[in-house]
């Protein structure tokens, strides 16, 4: 009965001890796990922004070269020139930016 007393203490002792490890590692680095997550959360919500914008100026482009190839069939070929030249230069514009972003990415 004694040693079942003593090994319930020591139990106690011990999870007290392991409690307090564990509080200490919390005040010490608990700013930084936190910060890792807020982090994180800004990460992939600024990811899943771009692409949505992404995916809303690649569906406008597309429209865009619809109504430009429907001219075309139309034999509209001023105003279908027009609507090419705007969604060449937004294109450029596109393909530029994807090159200035690739310089920052990991190889």
């Amino acid at each position: 009965m004694a040693e079942d007393t003593d090994d319930h203490l020591f139990e106690e002792i011990e999870e007290d001890l392991r409690a307090e490890r564990y509080a200490k590692l919390w005040k010490r680095y608990g700013k930084f796990v936190i910060a890792g997550f807020v982090f994180l959360i800004i990460g992939v919500a600024g990811f899943k922004g771009w692409q949505t914008y992404d995916q809303k100026v690649r569906a406008e482009q597309s429209n865009q070269f619809a109504a430009a190839t429907k001219l075309l069939a139309e034999k509209k070929s001023n105003e279908a020139q027009k609507l090419f030249a705007a969604l060449s230069i937004a294109l450029e514009r596109a393909v530029w930016l994807r090159q200035e972003l690739a310089h920052f990415s990991p190889k």
